[in-house]
């Protein structure tokens, strides 16, 4: 694995650990929202995730970023099935 795949993959789990930290004070102040995580921090919230993907995509110049669909683990497998 290259260097440039080891840092990206450190940076998902990064993102996803402080995602899973955050999710259910996240769930609970903004249900059915959009969150953004990059370099291990929340970066935005919106409704819409186009509109939360194009601001991460400023906001990070383009990188590497995390998004999590704000919605309970029940809610989440429910629409899986």
């Amino acid at each position: 694995m290259s260097a440039d795949n080891h840092n990206v993959i450190g940076m998902v789990d990064e993102n996803l650990e402080v995602y899973l930290k955050m999710r259910d004070q996240l769930v609970r102040e903004h249900h059915g929202k959009v969150a953004v995580f990059y370099q291990g921090k929340l970066v935005t919230v919106h409704e819409d995730v186009e509109k939360a993907i194009n601001h991460a995509k400023k906001t990070t110049h383009g990188r590497d970023f995390f998004v999590g669909e704000l919605f309970s683990p029940e809610e989440q497998a429910a629409n899986m099935l």
